[in-house]
């Protein structure tokens, strides 16, 4: 397993990017495309980076054009957006993306696959100005601590690289011949009685629309259950742990923050190569967009050959992969805790 820091996100980072000043420098990227479409050029992306404590650092991407890349996506996906508003979203614009991003996730299974998956790296890259709005917020704390010395230089840089995405691109690391201490009988026992009757104890995770988001809520039960002890902190920012169901660390909850304080070993944009670089006991996530952040996170309860048995919420089901929406993915797969 990668050895990672303790979370420390702050709270208003957290929520931005679960659901969800300094100088920006840009650098164009190739766009995702799920197909070929006549405005794939106007959903190029740009690198985005940050210049703080001498270093330069990556953030998220965001679209060249982030209002040609609304029209297009507009123009293509009309029965999505009108479904939404139908649910009660407000008109999608940067402000509202993660929103908009969380719905789509519970839509997994009552959208075609691939269309799925196309709206969802949409959103996550449209998201990214807030995102990274935040994060800039954050990184100008920091910096006025230093400077002020509440905090040493050393101490401002090892909180600030907490909060910025992953690193993308594949792994190496090797199996190890341990799943990271988990016992695999008792996590395959609590996912298969509550990934679709839910233990009431822990609550069920949901935006402020009452759309679910308790993906990482549900995994980070599981993880206990299967013997892991909690990291127990009285700071919501750090550790992992729970107490009661507004009681618990961001990184029991939200995604990104659980995939940064647990590790990732391993990660690809290829599904195959996923599956041939996990076993049972595993955790799971995908990047929908692949930007850095995980977006989503999944149990892998059993495997057969080349298929997974993902127990999960949000969508909530345990189920072979080829029933759901995973292998789908327009972005990054993540092996997370090993």
């Amino acid at each position: 397993m990668q050895k990672v820091h303790p979370a420390k996100t702050s709270v208003l980072l957290a929520s931005i990017i679960a659901i969800l000043s300094l100088c920006l420098a840009f650098s164009p990227q190739q766009a995702f495309a799920s197909s070929p479409s006549e405005s794939s050029n106007l959903l190029s992306r740009k690198k985005v980076s940050i210049t703080a404590f001498g270093h330069s650092y990556k953030l998220l991407d965001e679209f060249t054009d982030g209002q040609a890349a609304l029209d297009a996506f507009k123009s293509e996906h009309p029965a999505f957006l009108e479904r939404a508003e139908e649910y009660g979203l407000p008109e999608l614009s940067v402000e509202n993306a993660s929103q908009y991003k969380s719905y789509a996730m519970s839509l997994e299974g009552a959208i075609e696959n691939g269309e799925w998956a196309t709206i969802l790296a949409f959103l996550d890259i449209y998201e990214n100005p807030e995102s990274n709005k935040a994060i800039e917020e954050e990184f100008g704390l920091l910096e006025n601590r230093a400077n002020s010395n509440d905090l040493s230089t050393e101490e401002a840089i090892s909180e600030a690289e907490k909060i910025l995405p992953l690193i993308n691109g594949p792994s190496t690391v090797t199996i190890e011949p341990l799943n990271s201490g988990i016992d695999l009988a008792a996590a395959r026992s609590y996912a298969e009685r509550y990934a679709v009757n839910h233990n009431t104890k822990y609550g069920y995770e949901t935006t402020w629309l009452g759309i679910g988001a308790d993906c990482t809520n549900f995994a980070s039960q599981i993880l206990y259950a299967g013997g892991v002890n909690m990291d127990i902190s009285y700071n919501t920012n750090e550790g992992w742990w729970w107490r009661a169901t507004n009681q618990r660390s961001v990184s029991w909850i939200q995604a990104a923050t659980f995939a940064r304080y647990m590790g990732s070993g391993y990660n690809t944009t290829s599904w195959s190569s996923l599956v041939s670089n996990v076993r049972a006991g595993d955790f799971i996530g995908y990047d929908s967009g692949g930007d850095g952040e995980v977006d989503h996170i999944g149990f892998v309860h059993s495997k057969t050959g080349d298929e997974l048995y993902i127990a999960q919420h949000t969508t909530d089901y345990i189920d072979w992969d080829n029933n759901t929406g995973w292998p789908d993915i327009d972005g990054r797969y993540y092996r997370i805790r090993r």
